[in-house]
């Protein structure tokens, strides 16, 4: 028991680490397409999911906020936080012009152009 808490503990630790590393180099639409796009295996670098679904979920939330002829976009059913990031990634080699902007604004408004709500 005392085994498996210690490394439970190591884990969380060196998942914080790679976490905070992303954040910091990820805090605008430069850090994150350098630091978060897919390797050459295909997948993403540990801690980026996990530090754009943060940022997914709480635009979500705000959207769902607001009452639904406000809202700017709205995920169809099945859309999982790869695809976003996909999503988002592809945006910012589209525009470079906007990468020196935070990476909350830049997710929001990729999630916008491609997502758009009905009206």
């Amino acid at each position: 028991m005392t085994r498996a808490i210690a490394s439970l503990a190591i884990l969380m630790l060196i998942s914080s680490r790679a976490l905070g590393q992303v954040h910091g180099a990820s805090q605008t639409g430069n850090g994150f397409l350098q630091t978060c796009s897919r390797n050459a295996a295909g997948t993403f670098q540990t801690g980026c999911i996990s530090y754009f679904a943060g940022i997914a979920d709480t635009l979500v939330q705000i959207e769902l906020t607001k009452p639904q002829r406000d809202q700017r976009f709205c995920l169809p059913l099945g859309v999982v936080y790869g695809q976003m990031m996909d999503v988002t990634l592809d945006f910012l080699r589209k525009n470079p012009s906007v990468r020196h902007q935070p990476t909350p604004q830049l997710v929001w408004t990729s999630l916008v152009q491609a997502f758009p709500c009905s009206k």
